[in-house]
């Protein structure tokens, strides 16, 4: 069988995932100690991880990659 390329490539991360993981897990210890409401910080966590995330997302997808 021949192996497409494209499947062979290195793939990027999705950093939008990134951010709502690293995100939400911020939030959690921000709700604890200054909400007093978890759910509270897990949400605005998660907002901000995908805002980060897409951010970042565009700009590695607007950015030549290397070839080695």
């Amino acid at each position: 069988m021949k192996e497409n390329k494209e499947q062979t490539q290195r793939q990027k991360p999705s950093y939008t995932g990134i951010g709502v993981a690293l995100g939400a897990a911020f939030g959690f210890v921000l709700g604890l100690l200054i909400f007093d409401n978890v759910g509270l910080g897990m949400g605005l966590g998660a907002a901000a991880g995908i805002i980060i995330g897409s951010i970042a997302d565009i700009q590695t997808k607007n950015k030549p990659s290397k070839k080695e």
